[in-house]
C-alpha cells in the first residue's frame, strides 16, 4: 500500500494534522502542556502513517536510526529547557531593568 493508491493522504494529511494539533492545544487551554501533547501526537500519527502507508517505501528507517531520531528530539527539549531558564534567570531582569531605567513599555513586561 503506498501513497500512490491513497492520494487522499497526500493530499489530507498535512491540513488535518495541523488543524488536529491546534485543536488539541485550544481544547487544552492552550498551555505548554498542551503544545508539547499535540507535538507528541503529531509525531505519533506520522510514525503510524510512515509504517502503513510509507511516502517512499526504500527509505523506510531501521530502529537504531528512530531511536537515534527520538535521542535528537529529547536532547532538543532538554536543550530548550535549559536555553529558556538561562534566559528567566540572566537575560530577563537585565531587559526589565533596561526597559524601567529608560522608561518604555517594552518585552519584557512581566
Amino acid at each position: 500500500m503506498t501513497a500512490g493508491r491513497h492520494p487522499w493522504i497526500q493530499a489530507l494529511t498535512h491540513p488535518v494534522l495541523l488543524l488536529g494539533a491546534l485543536g488539541l492545544w485550544w481544547a487544552l487551554d492552550k498551555s505548554e502542556i498542551a503544545a508539547l501533547a499535540a507535538l507528541v501526537g503529531t509525531q505519533a500519527v506520522l510514525a503510524i502513517l510512515e509504517v502503513t502507508v510509507p511516502a517512499v517505501p526504500h527509505w523506510r528507517q531501521t530502529p537504531k536510526q528512530k531511536l537515534g531520531l527520538a535521542a535528537v528530539y529529547l536532547a532538543t527539549l532538554v536543550v530548550f529547557g535549559l536555553v529558556l531558564s538561562l534566559y528567566e534567570w540572566l537575560l530577563a531582569p537585565s531587559l526589565v531593568q533596561a526597559r524601567d531605567a529608560w522608561g518604555l513599555a517594552l518585552w519584557p513586561t512581566a
